[in-house]
């Protein structure tokens, strides 16, 4: 009796003219998965060979290297008994996010249109929830305690701010904006995310500036915060510029090698350094936080816990936007069919 080979379902690929506009990217011409199979082929297709796998394995393998540092830190850190630590493990689960956000979205967002909309305002919740909680913890581990002072009541009201604009503009973007996407769509995401980023990194920079102009607060971690900082720098860089997809011939760079996969990367390195740097900053200035006020899960988890909640409610606002864009899409190609009748 002959037995039957159970094999894993895959999602046949296509050549870029042969999937709708929507799944269509520039620069890359093959491997494109086909829409509408079922949901397991999607899954396991981080199994295949297709031009969104290493964007799901680089934030997959980065969200297992941060879950290993996690267990190693905890040798130093109490994380459970520890409140003054609650503030670093509520940053280490937003880091975890952005990369289970991201992976996720490119794994899953072939399925269908509507699929893909909604895998990306993921995305962008996730990209919002760490902006957030990095200037979280630069606040509370990295911030001089005159800056801390001073910006005090106003430094965690406006991160969540800027990281609910960058997940709502990312997404009005998003929706407004239809393939060829133009360089206003991509300035709708760089833009908030550099406000963002200036603000998170306010601690960091006015650590910088003590160290060289008056030779103070040199911290330990100066170095790993100046690594995370030429990172992000980088992946900016990738992701703004396209490159090398846009100057190498088409069709080098559909399954390695394209820029949103080294943005991966290094905004995956500049978290790693982040963690590192935060680490050791908690470890150095453990006399100054600790005369602070203890900590509680409202004042540790609260604030991204918040952020969270608008972020869904902001995605869920946006479902009749989404449908009808693509009721509209669809309407469109009926007309183009009859034409062409």
């Amino acid at each position: 009796m002959n037995k039957k080979r159970t094999s894993i379902p895959q999602v046949p690929t296509r050549l870029r003219h042969e999937v709708p506009v929507l799944f269509q990217e520039p620069n890359i011409h093959t491997g494109f998965r086909e829409p509408h199979h079922p949901w397991l082929c999607y899954i396991f297709s981080i199994f295949q060979v297709h031009n969104e796998c290493m964007n799901v394995w680089t934030h997959v393998i980065a969200a297992i290297l941060v879950l290993v540092k996690l267990i190693n830190m905890s040798d130093e850190i109490d994380f459970i008994n520890d409140r003054y630590s609650w503030d670093f493990l509520a940053g280490i689960f937003a880091t975890l996010l952005l990369f289970l956000c991201s992976s996720g979205a490119h794994c899953l967002q072939s399925k269908s249109e509507t699929v893909h909309y909604f895998c990306f305002m993921v995305d962008y919740a996730g990209i919002g929830m760490y902006g957030f909680c990095c200037a979280q913890l630069h606040f509370t581990y990295s911030a001089d305690e005159s800056l801390y002072r001073l910006f005090q009541t106003i430094f965690i009201p406006i991160g969540i701010g800027l990281g609910f604009l960058t997940c709502y503009l990312s997404i009005r973007a998003k929706i407004k904006y239809k393939r060829p996407y133009p360089y206003a769509r991509k300035l709708h995401h760089i833009l908030p995310v550099f406000a963002m980023y200036i603000w998170l990194i306010l601690p960091v920079v006015h650590m910088l500036f003590h160290c060289i102009r008056y030779e103070t607060k040199c911290n330990e971690s100066l170095p790993s915060h100046i690594r995370q900082i030429v990172c992000f720098f980088v992946s900016g860089a990738f992701y703004a510029g396209d490159i090398p997809q846009k100057i190498l011939p088409i069709g080098w760079c559909d399954f390695i090698g394209h820029s949103h996969q080294l943005f991966h990367f290094f905004i995956s390195m500049s978290s790693f350094y982040k963690l590192e740097a935060v680490r050791i900053d908690f470890r150095s200035n453990g006399g100054v936080i600790r005369a602070r006020p203890e900590p509680t899960f409202f004042s540790a988890f609260g604030p991204l816990l918040f952020l969270i909640a608008c972020e869904i409610l902001c995605i869920l606002s946006h479902r009749e936007q989404v449908h009808e864009k693509i009721a509209r899409v669809y309407r469109v190609q009926e007309k183009e069919m009859k034409k062409d009748e």
